[in-house]
């Protein structure tokens, strides 16, 4: 797109034409989908799939890897399993067992330990048994299986692909009514509910899947943002015990989070996902919440009341 083209695209009153060009390749991704889920065997998803979530409740805990969940103490994990949970990518190697787990493709062959451990990881006999729901996002149609998570065959049974949706826009001003006018778009039928809400960010497509599955409380823990560090690098008896040498999700880690450090054009989480949830809330009445106060999404988000002192 021409320099001319783009300024003109992202004037306010443009909104509309944006929206139909992110409808447009929203219709070419999921015909991508479709294809995948086809080729990987498995359904698409439907978010209305009652054996996705059997225990549901009002409450929908994302969990990420961050170094605050190492301040999480009996009582707040109490909480998590009394509700439901969705645990993101490395969560896997964590103690909690989530009621589900959510991973995509990895970067590329040199982050083939990171699919191997995170594969062996699900055929721990503690989440077999448990029997999570799985949300994949669609790979690529020239991603090599060996970047692609092995589902174990238990757990395929609520193993789902999903696409994913983002808005055209590159400019911060236009994002919050942007991500509203797209939001809109699932209610009309002009939006496939198996495609999700995205900007480069897990956190971003699981607040979606929890808005789209009528979740009226999501609770983003471990969603950190300041810091690079996981909560296995703070206690790396997580790997000892899994027998795991050494696991470095984001070989060229720097200070902050990937999802923080982005190239021209890209929002970093800290714009996208704020607006994300003010959307959300406009358009679903859905309130969203961080878990812990290092979060550096504390101030755009609220700290979720625990209750413990």
């Amino acid at each position: 797109m021409g320099v001319l083209a783009r300024k003109l695209l992202e004037v306010p009153l443009a909104g509309a034409l944006r929206n139909k060009l992110a409808l447009h390749h929203a219709q070419r991704d999921l015909e991508g989908s479709s294809m995948m889920a086809s080729r990987l065997g498995l359904p698409l998803l439907n978010v209305n799939e009652r054996i996705l979530w059997p225990n549901r409740s009002d409450t929908l805990f994302i969990l990420g890897s961050g170094a605050s969940v190492e301040e999480l103490s009996v009582e707040h994990f109490a909480q998590i399993d009394a509700h439901t949970s969705v645990g993101i990518n490395s969560w896997v190697i964590h103690d909690f067992i989530a009621d589900a787990y959510c991973f995509e493709e990895v970067e590329s062959d040199e982050y083939h330990d990171v699919r191997d451990a995170l594969t062996q990881m699900l055929e721990r006999p503690d989440i077999l048994e448990r029997r999570p729901a799985i949300f994949l996002l669609r790979p690529h149609a020239r991603t090599p299986p060996r970047r692609i998570i092995d589902i174990p065959g238990i757990l395929r049974l609520k193993s789902r692909v999903y696409g994913r949706v983002s808005p055209v826009t590159s400019n911060v001003t236009n994002l919050e009514k942007d991500l509203v006018r797209m939001l809109g778009c699932y209610a009309k039928g002009e939006l496939s509910p198996s495609l999700l809400v995205d900007a480069g960010m897990s956190v971003a497509r699981m607040m979606t899947l929890g808005g789209l599955s009528g979740f009226s409380k999501i609770v983003l823990v471990g969603v950190d943002l300041n810091s690079s560090e996981y909560f296995f690098d703070i206690n790396p008896d997580y790997l000892a015990k899994r027998g795991i040498a050494e696991f470095n999700p984001w070989k060229r880690r720097g200070a902050i989070h990937d999802t923080e450090d982005r190239h021209e054009n890209q929002f970093v989480a800290s714009q996208f996902l704020p607006a994300l949830r003010t959307a959300m809330h406009k358009t679903w009445g859905t309130e969203i919440y961080v878990g812990s106060p290092r979060s550096a999404l504390m101030g755009d988000f609220p700290l979720y009341p625990w209750g413990i002192s």
